[in-house]
């Protein structure tokens, strides 16, 4: 991460941040700014919100008039664009990896009184989340419950740049929010198949859930799971009789 202080003459800060994703990094370039503050033989100099651009890897950079030993332990050392040199780079590091956007479907239930509000203000939050972009929401469907109550279930369409554990934990995060009265479940995401202890995509109980391929279905005719079109899977799902449209405009609170 380099920080450009345009009030502070000749001046950049570099830092260095390990273990954040590069696609959380990315998507929150240019959005944080930071005050700065800089000491010359005994001023005091502070740059107030200063804007900071990530890349994917650290660079450091050193200003035009630094010493290229740089100070404090820094490394500084530059070529002509002001990158650091290939022979300066840390042995281990790894090659930037370019930030993908991937299509991911996500399923959304949730069984409590108010649930349009609670599925309305889920879908904001994952909106409003770095790197994603609802691209599409199905209207509201009435699951009757076999076992329980009965559900108010949706589908989006994400537009992501998370990796998929990422987005898992989103998800998490957003049900811990509202205290389990909303469920959501990482269906599909575009060339991704993934299968551990955390998270399996795609997952597979969509494969037989009408809760999940008629509201996919209506936002997306065209869709397919693990290769075979949802409309084909939607047909032969067991529990199609229990499961109807709701509401065509939800998300902007109509009924109907």
């Amino acid at each position: 991460m380099t920080i450009d202080a345009p009030s502070v003459p000749d001046t950049q800060v570099s830092m260095r941040i390990d273990g954040v994703d590069d696609a959380v990094l990315a998507s929150l370039s240019g959005h944080i700014h930071i005050d700065v503050m800089v000491r010359r033989d005994g001023d005091e100099t502070v740059a107030d919100d200063v804007p900071v651009h990530f890349g994917h890897h650290w660079t450091p950079t050193a200003s035009a008039s630094a010493p290229e030993s740089g100070v404090d332990g820094m490394p500084q050392p530059t070529g002509e664009s002001g990158s650091v040199r290939s022979s300066d780079r840390p042995e281990n590091a790894e090659p930037a990896e370019p930030v993908i956007s991937r299509r991911a479907v996500v399923a959304m239930g949730s069984r409590v009184p108010g649930a349009e509000e609670r599925l309305r203000a889920a879908v904001v939050t994952l909106d409003a989340t770095p790197g994603n972009q609802v691209e599409g929401i199905s209207p509201l469907y009435h699951a009757a419950g076999i076992d329980g109550p009965d559900e108010s279930r949706a589908v989006i369409e994400l537009s992501t740049r998370l990796a998929p554990h990422t987005l898992v934990g989103l998800l998490r995060s957003v049900e811990v929010g509202h205290e389990g009265a909303v469920t959501l479940r990482l269906v599909d995401m575009e060339g991704v198949s993934v299968d551990d202890d955390t998270c399996t995509i795609p997952w597979p109980p969509a494969r037989r859930s009408a809760a999940v391929l008629a509201p996919w279905f209506d936002m997306d005719p065209d869709a397919t799971y693990d290769g075979t079109p949802v409309s084909f899977l939607l047909a032969g799902a067991p529990d199609a009789d229990a499961v109807g449209i709701q509401s065509d405009h939800w998300i902007i609170g109509e009924t109907r």
